[in-house]
């Protein structure tokens, strides 16, 4: 049971950071990633 709490625990740390890596992407960043994203999921093309 304490392992079981010790994983919540490092998941539930690991989930704020990324949400606060995503919430502070913000203007030139934000397009840039937004970019980044479309120009893998399609292959390397720009869509």
């Amino acid at each position: 049971m304490i392992f079981s709490f010790v994983c919540y625990a490092v998941y539930a740390g690991m989930a704020f950071m990324a949400h606060g890596i995503v919430s502070g992407a913000e203007g030139e960043a934000l397009t840039q990633l937004k970019e980044k994203l479309t120009a893998t999921s399609t292959g390397g093309r720009l869509s």
